[in-house]
């Protein structure tokens, strides 16, 4: 046939030579028309009459078996067209599906129908089936491929309905219900129209849910019950040792499983599940019970045997006995089932410590406790003085076997016999000598025991306990007393500034030697020895000594003859009689002595001069009874201004210069410089009345390095002390009145505390009183001694001997005679006259 469509304006019967313009074509040939109505080509023989508006049935007009049987024919119509046929080729007719909606599992009977609209006829043998789709070749429906029954044949132009059963996917969702033809593989021809199914999941339940059997086991039965005939399950044990699905492992729809659950054996409960259609199947078995008695048993130390009674609530529970300790043995019954017993032994206890071990039996706890041997040790404790000596122990137990033994944890403590034994018996030990001062202590370890024994060091006592210097030092020895003559004692320092000499080591009795060191700063210092186990004190005054013009810690007398300007400088030695020295004189009598003071800082102290008339000024620096230096210093030409001592206002360890305006009451302070001779600052302090007020004392009243002022009344006899800073007055407070007729006759530090004393004189009784001081509080007062004779006088106090306590000195102001008192705080220690000094002479320090 010639390709293309004819031309439908032809009106005229059109023939075709088919041999000759078409291949020849072996199979069924068709032929077409076309429907000006429906402006459509149709195959197939038209209609008889002719009616363009009916759509003819397709059927074919004849068979081409060969080629030279029909060479031409003619076509009834208006246009006719001839049309080759596929080999294979299929038309979707109808189906009959599954409904939207499906449980899965279920089964129901669908149909497909096709017909065949190719030349090759559709069966078995040749290959043709109807195959699943969306997706090709899918399993979903449980197949996926109809086949042909034998012998059947379908050829061109017939139809066949493939009717088949399907079963839903257990997997719920939406699945493809949709088919086409297919031969050998390949698949042809028109795919059904789709039907999609939603596939509802099985939902199973179980009755009951779970179950408990004791120990005993037993068998039963679940009913499942699903919600469709076609939901499959299955029953899957846990624990199949014990827990065993017997029928109904699987199944579909409703149904049941049995199961068995075997006896229990062991000493504790179990559990096990069913996995039945997806759910659990819980199943709990008791542990066999057992009662075990007793629980507990004690033996003493010597040991035993004992039985434990075993029960159970089933003879064919099992059980074991076993044994947490050596010395506890089980001997029979270490296993067994149901009732019974188990025997034991418990060894005998040898050692000091009580013991407990445990059996188990049938999974439960038996505690054996034991005694300890039982010991009585006596006396435990015992004491040697220095000699040492030996001792006895006396050791007992509750049983002749109990062992023990004994230990010295010291060297000097020995066990002479008796280091071992068992039962009763007795321990021999002896001490050794101590040769040192400490006491010492240790102990004997018997039988458990602790014996403690103590012994007594040799002793040494020292003489003096204690020792005072000045802010100089100085050295000092102690002597050593011991006890024994093979005592041993050592000496050592506790303090920086305290050195021992010699010797550090002694045995018997000794002496012990020491250096102090000088004291440059405030305030007063205390320091400690170790000699022997016994504690010797050293007391160190705070700097120079006031009055000390050679450096030898101890206060001089400066003396001036107030009609020949002539000097004498006595060099103290404690009570002993002083060296008396000449120094330079000033015949100049318009000159005084107005302040002494260690005004250079080399610890000795200098003397400042004013001229009464002038105004002038000059510093002598001293050494001993030699003027090292003499040189003018500012001059104060208004003599208003009176020089009222010489002290260290600003801490830096010399002496300052306070003035005071007798007339306008004003006070300034000189800041001196290192060289004694230069005001390198000054500054006004705070003004005080004159008329009624008097500058009675200049000291360190707080023990802080700085100077202070003690104000007195002239006639209220109220008492004043201001603390100082340099210029600036930090604190200020009224103290004990006293009464005019005592006057403040000499102030220094009685006690070695750092703060400056007050020392009162009676001029109606001759009666001494002493204030001791801290700042602005009199910390302690006592009367020092009474001179009926007013013809004494205090003319100084001072450190007569070095000890950093200040001494007073008194002189008869008819003899001239001059005594010393050693002072200890406000008690006299001694005292002795120094000599004497003509009336002429006055006494410018200590003051």
């Amino acid at each position: 046939m010639e390709g293309g469509v004819p031309d439908p304006a032809a009106l005229a019967d059109q023939y075709y030579d088919l041999a000759k313009n078409d291949p020849i074509v072996i199979g069924l040939i068709v032929f077409g028309w076309y429907s000006e109505k429906y402006n459509t080509w149709n195959y197939g023989p038209p209609p008889t009459p002719w009616d363009p508006n009916v759509v003819p049935i397709s059927t074919p007009l004849f068979t081409r078996d060969s080629p030279s049987l029909l060479s031409k024919f003619m076509a009834i119509g208006k246009d006719v067209l001839a049309h080759n046929v596929p080999p294979n080729d299929a038309q979707y007719i109808t189906q009959q599906g599954p409904p939207s909606t499906m449980l899965a599992g279920d089964q129901i009977a669908v149909s497909v129908t096709m017909k065949n609209t190719g030349s090759n006829a559709w069966s078995e043998p040749g290959m043709y089936r109807l195959g699943s789709q969306n997706p090709a070749d899918n399993l979903f429906w449980g197949l996926n491929r109809v086949f042909f029954p034998p012998g059947e044949s379908i050829v061109y132009g017939q139809s066949k309905t493939f009717a088949f059963m399907i079963t839903a996917p257990q997997a719920a969702g939406t699945y493809n219900f949709q088919w086409r033809m297919v031969n050998n593989g390949v698949w042809f021809g028109e795919i059904s129209q789709n039907i999609q199914v939603s596939v509802l999941p099985c939902t199973f339940g179980l009755t009951p849910t779970g179950a408990s059997f004791s120990s005993a086991g037993g068998a039963a039965t679940v009913a499942v019950t699903a919600n469709g005939s076609g939901c499959a399950w299955t029953a899957v044990s846990s624990a199949p040792s014990w827990l065993s699905v017997t029928s109904g492992s699987s199944g579909a729809g409703s149904g049941s499983v049995a199961y068995t659950v075997a006896g229990n054996v062991g000493p504790s409960s179990r559990s096990g599940t069913l996995t039945v259609a997806g759910q659990t199947f819980a199943v709990t078995q008791s542990a066999c019970n057992y009662t075990v008695s007793p629980l507990s048993a004690s033996f003493n130390a010597g040991g035993g045997t004992g039985t434990i009674s075993v029960n159970s609530d089933a003879g064919s529970c099992g059980w074991t006995a076993t044994s947490a300790a050596s010395w506890l043995t089980v001997t029979s019954g270490s296993s067994g089932a149901g009732a019974g017993s188990v025997a034991y032994t418990v060894a005998g206890n040898i050692g000091p410590s009580s013991r407990s071990g445990t059996l188990t039996i049938a999974g439960q706890t038996v505690t054996i406790t034991q005694n300890a041997c039982n010991y009585t040790v006596s006396p435990l404790s015992a004491s040697f003085n220095t000699g040492g000596g030996t001792g006895t122990i006396n050791v007992g137990s509750d049983a002749g076997t109990c062992a023990w033994t004994a230990t010295s944890t010291a060297s000097w403590l020995t066990v002479t016999s008796g280091g071992s034994g068992a039962g009763s018996g007795n321990v021999n030990y002896s001490v050794a000598a101590n040769d040192t001062t400490q006491q010492r202590s240790s102990s004997l370890s018997i039988a458990g025991s602790t014996v403690a024994v103590t012994q007594t060091g040799c002793t040494v006592t020292l003489g003096p306990t204690e020792a005072f210097f000045g802010g100089v030092g100085g050295t000092g020895t102690v002597t050593v007393t011991a006890s024994t003559p093979t005592c041993g004692w050592s000496a050592g320092s506790n303090t920086s500034w305290l050195t021992m000499t010699s010797p550090s080591t002694g045995t018997g009795n000794g002496q012990a030697s020491y250096t102090v060191s000088a004291n440059p700063d405030p305030p007063v210092r205390t320091g400690t020895l170790s000699i022997g186990g016994q504690t010797f004190t050293v007391h160190e005054a705070a700097g120079a000594t006031l009055g000390d013009f050679d450096g030898a810690g101890t206060a001089d007398m400066f003396w001036r003859n107030m009609t020949t300007g002539d000097h004498v400088l006595w060099q103290m030695n404690g009570t002993n009689a002083p060296q008396a020295t000449s120094v330079a004189p000033i015949s100049n009598l318009d000159w005084e002595i107005r302040a002494t003071g260690d005004l250079n800082g080399d610890g000795k102290t200098d003397l400042v001069w004013r001229n009464k008339v002038t105004g002038d000024n000059i510093v002598w620096l001293m050494d001993g009874p030699t003027v090292v230096l003499s040189a003018f210093i500012a001059s104060v030409a208004d003599l208003n201004w009176e020089l009222r001592g010489a002290r260290d206002f600003d801490g830096d360890h010399h002496a300052d210069l306070l003035w005071r305006n007798k007339a306008t009451g004003q006070n300034i302070v000189w800041l001196m410089d290192s060289n004694g001779l230069t005001v390198r600052n000054s500054g006004f302090l705070p003004s005080v009345d004159p008329a009624n007020w008097d500058l009675a004392a200049v000291g360190d009243f707080d023990g802080d390095g700085k100077a202070d002022l003690f104000w007195r009344h002239k006639t209220t006899g109220q008492n004043v002390i201001w603390l100082m800073n340099v210029f600036t007055v930090t604190a200020s407070a009224f103290i004990a009145s006293t009464d005019p007729v005592w006057q403040l006759r000499g102030i220094g530090d009685l006690n070695a505390d750092g703060a400056t004393d007050v020392v009162w004189r009676n001029q109606s009784t001759g009666q001494y009183v002493g204030w001791t001081m801290a700042g602005m509080t009199i910390t302690g007062t006592a009367v020092i001694a009474t001179i009926a004779d007013l013809n004494w006088d205090i003319v100084g106090v001072g450190d007569l001997n070095g000890d950093g306590k200040a001494d007073i000195l008194v002189r008869h102001a008819g003899t001239g005679q001059v005594i010393g008192w050693q002072m200890n705080g406000l008690v006299i220690t001694n005292s002795a006259v120094l000599g004497t000094m003509a009336t002429t002479f006055t006494n410018v320090s200590p003051k």
